[in-house]
């Protein structure tokens, strides 16, 4: 009998469950690499990665500007240089 489409198969299912599993087990292991970091190599990592997903246009705006979240974390002691 022939298969209709939009109808998942056992197969599907087996290739979902193995994807998300592989994606499981890629996000415990970022999640154990940043875990393995200091508290000060995890901001300087978030604020990179904040960095390269902002738009260019919205630097002029003071709010946007990481640098001050960083030197408040130093302030507080939460990042040692």
């Amino acid at each position: 009998m022939a298969e209709h489409r939009g109808t998942v198969t056992e197969r599907d299912r087996e290739h979902f469950r193995r994807w998300g599993e592989l994606k499981r087990q890629s996000h415990e292991e970022a999640r154990l690499a940043n875990l393995a970091r200091t508290a000060e190599e995890r901001l300087i990592h978030s604020l990179a990665v904040g960095l390269m997903s902002k738009d260019l246009d919205r630097w002029g705006r003071k709010s946007d500007i990481p640098l001050a979240r960083y030197e408040r974390a130093k302030e507080l002691g939460l990042a040692v240089r």
